[in-house]
């Protein structure tokens, strides 16, 4: 059940909360979460992690997410997570598949 519905169009949702966002970023000009650098701009407080790494990726090139087995770098963690160009990820694919063998 979704009892939360948008007056500006047929958007529903279970959360009060998730509403006012929506509302926020479709149906108003009010972004209280902006970049210092350019007009990227973000509604609630939980993206304001991404605002956060918004700002180290595209203007002050901090990584501070970096591989333990080579040089990659990254300025989010599920970046870090999905990278798969690593030796020790394909080691740790060989093990699984020795173990499972």
């Amino acid at each position: 059940e979704r009892p939360y519905s948008c007056i500006y169009c047929d958007y529903t949702c279970v959360q009060k909360g998730h509403l006012k966002q929506h509302i926020m970023a479709r149906h108003s000009s009010e972004w209280p979460h902006s970049c210092s650098y350019c007009d990227y701009k973000s509604v609630s407080k939980s993206t304001l992690n991404r605002l956060k790494q918004h700002i180290m990726a595209k203007h002050t090139n901090e990584r501070p997410y970096s591989c333990i087995h080579c040089v990659f770098k990254s300025a989010r963690k599920s970046y870090l997570e999905r990278h798969a160009d690593c030796s020790s990820k394909i080691f740790e694919v060989s093990v699984i598949a020795i173990i499972i063998v």
